[in-house]
């Protein structure tokens, strides 16, 4: 699950919509992102059916757990991978998962976790305004 998080965010970084681009190129450009993903979660297997939410469990197993939020994530349900990741974060830290419960925050508008997992990010000094530009794109400001 793990190489999951790496090829989406592969994916990612390279269909970025510049401000120049008109809305039908944005447009196009999102729709052929969202194939690239759904091939490419259909190779993977992953099951994006409407899940119910389950609890968490007892026991604390923080890798689990941060597999079942990826999915979440990779499915569109930020809320419920947000989460899920901070489950996982409670079970044990990782500064990697921190970082994607941060983009779980702010995708969810959630600011008050989107302010304290940006504080807990391991993020080179310089990619930090990039981290922080990300999660303006969708109205929260983990800074202010």
């Amino acid at each position: 699950m793990r190489a999951i998080i790496h090829v989406v965010i592969a994916l990612a970084s390279t269909s970025c919509v510049h401000p120049d681009d008109s809305e039908d190129a944005g447009s196009a450009q999102r729709a052929k992102l969202k194939q690239k993903y759904e091939a490419l979660a259909k190779q993977l297997q992953i099951d994006c059916s409407p899940q119910p939410q389950r609890d968490v469990g007892t026991t604390c197993d923080a890798d689990a757990l941060a597999d079942r939020a990826t999915t979440e994530s990779w499915c569109e349900r930020p809320r419920e991978a947000l989460r899920l990741f901070e489950a996982s974060l409670a079970c044990k830290f990782d500064a990697n998962v921190a970082r994607h419960a941060y983009h779980a925050a702010c995708e969810s508008k959630n600011a008050a976790s989107a302010r304290a997992h940006y504080q807990e990010m391991a993020v080179d000094p310089e990619k930090r305004d990039l981290e922080r530009a990300a999660c303006v794109a969708y109205g929260v400001d983990p800074v202010n």
